[in-house]
């Protein structure tokens, strides 16, 4: 005969964890999952080589539907079958079976998908392939206090396919005007050219004329000639010409010492003075070194002019950078 009655068995944690697990219809890796532990955790726990912490414990009071106390208490009352023999009325509980601890077996990592976000069309990338990161500098802060920051941006293909094709669209309308900038500039300066050689041929010709030195006559067209070429140069602005002649010139421009006078009138008439002697010198030192910057450069010019024209010809864009 069979009956049923509540008898005292002794189990442990990890067994009572085990059985209530089985009689869910849990596997490990799902209570591993709920409980935000490893499948490697739970064995543990089930084989009683580690105790759950009371935060575990917590949880899987509230997992299995059980109680605290229930999991830390070694006898455990529960129903179970219990056999009459009828022979000798002995009660003899039947055997009831340990639930079956599985080992963890070792599995890869799940490759977890992540996703990115277009920083221009808000398109969701889940696929790296189809993501492209920029690095650009940006610049922040005031004038005299800049710092430049490096930003990445994530786009799609077809976001960065769009910025490349305006990216391009820009750099083509710049060049455009650049070089409409330096055909304008290429007319300019032989339109100057031809202006500074008549204005010197004419001021040559007539001093050469009223003084009767016919020999001038041909040294003034060859100072016009050197003149015009330097004019040239100067408005073509992409030669070693230019550099020349403001590196010769700004020789000229010095900052005279401060003046040490007395307040009274003759220190201010000693002060007015001084001032108008540095006044002079000033301008006589800016004019020498700007007129030997000018001559430095007509020396130059003629073997400088032929090239400049070519490379404006062939170059127009570069014609407002200084070689």
């Amino acid at each position: 005969m069979v009956r049923n009655a509540r008898v005292k068995l002794k189990m442990t944690t990890g067994e009572k964890i085990a059985r209530l697990r089985t009689t869910k219809n849990m596997s490990q890796e799902a209570l591993a999952i709920k409980l935000d532990v490893s499948r490697q955790t739970i064995y543990k726990w089930e084989s009683d080589e580690a105790m759950p912490t009371k935060a575990n414990l917590s949880e899987l009071t509230k997992i299995l539907d059980t109680t605290f106390e229930y999991l830390m208490n070694d006898e455990l009352e529960d129903d179970v079958k219990i056999k009459n023999d009828t022979n000798n009325n002995d009660i003899l509980p039947v055997v009831v079976d340990k639930p079956e601890v599985v080992a963890p077996v070792e599995t890869k990592p799940e490759n977890k998908q992540v996703s990115y976000i277009c920083d221009r069309c808000n398109k969701i990338i889940t696929d790296q392939e189809d993501m492209v990161r920029v690095n650009s500098i940006v610049t922040t802060g005031h004038v005299h206090s800049r710092h430049h920051v490096t930003v990445t941006k994530t786009y799609c293909k077809e976001c960065k396919k769009e910025i490349d094709e305006e990216i391009a669209a820009q750099d083509r309308a710049r060049k455009i005007v650049a070089e409409a900038k330096g055909k304008k500039r290429r007319i300019l300066a032989i339109v100057m050219a031809c202006i500074a050689f008549t204005l010197a041929a004419v001021i040559g010709l007539s001093i050469s004329i009223s003084s009767q030195q016919y020999l001038g006559i041909l040294w003034t067209f060859i100072i016009a000639s050197l003149f015009s070429c330097f004019v040239g140069c100067m408005f073509l602005y992409n030669n070693i010409v230019v550099t020349v002649f403001l590196q010769v010139a700004v020789w000229g421009f010095v900052k005279f010492p401060g003046i040490i006078f007395t307040f009274d009138f003759d220190g201010l008439e000693f002060l007015i003075v001084v001032k108008i002697l540095f006044a002079i010198l000033g301008f006589m030192l800016a004019a020498l070194f700007v007129t030997l910057g000018i001559m430095v450069g007509m020396a130059l010019s003629p073997f400088v002019m032929p090239f400049a024209i070519r490379k404006n010809i062939k170059y127009p864009a570069e014609s407002w950078s200084v070689i």
